[in-house]
């Protein structure tokens, strides 16, 4: 499989459930978080799929990792 879908999405899930504070609240709010959960996924998948690999350019999976930790930690906590 040659996408950034699923190396963004296990990360983002991992993000949700291992962050460092116990009583970590989104920054966001819980409608912000989720917008930017969808804004940033969506971002990824078509800049990612769409753009960047029809260039020929190579998406570092170790990036989209890095990043959707973060993301899944700040915007959609558990």
């Amino acid at each position: 499989m040659n996408t950034t879908f699923y190396p963004w999405a296990l990360a983002v899930y991992m993000g949700r459930w291992f962050h460092p504070v116990a009583e970590l609240q989104s920054p966001l709010g819980f409608a912000g978080g989720a917008a930017v959960l969808m804004a940033s996924t969506w971002i990824v998948i078509v800049v990612g799929d769409l753009v960047l690999r029809r260039k020929g350019k190579r998406i570092w999976p170790w990036l989209l990792v890095t990043v959707g930790f973060g993301t899944g930690m700040l915007a959609w906590p558990a």
